[in-house]
């Protein structure tokens, strides 16, 4: 079954950071196994939902996060070693004052 290289990019997510809730970005790569790159950016976007390493969303129902597929690459099935996790690459984003 083919390897895929999935770089996510998560943005609107409400945090708490220090104290006091701020929007936020994030980027993952995550790595999956499966027949086409659509179901693989759909793999990868469910591991990142269903990741207990993620911070607790504080979004309101009207301003949900979004999470989508910069990048997809198909790696040799052969030879690609499949990291156990990656780490969240937090940013800050900028607010509509």
């Amino acid at each position: 079954m083919p390897v895929f290289e999935v770089r996510l990019n998560g943005s609107n997510f409400w945090l708490e950071v220090d104290g006091e809730p701020r929007r936020m970005g994030f980027y993952l790569n995550q790595y999956v196994r499966e027949p086409s790159a659509e179901e693989a950016e759909t793999s990868a976007v469910q591991l990142v939902r269903e990741d207990s390493r993620m911070p607790r969303v504080l979004n309101d129902p009207e301003d949900p996060p979004m999470i989508y597929a910069e990048q997809i690459v198909e790696l040799d099935p052969q030879t690609a070693k499949l990291p156990s996790q990656q780490g969240f690459a937090f940013y800050p984003e900028e607010t509509d004052a």
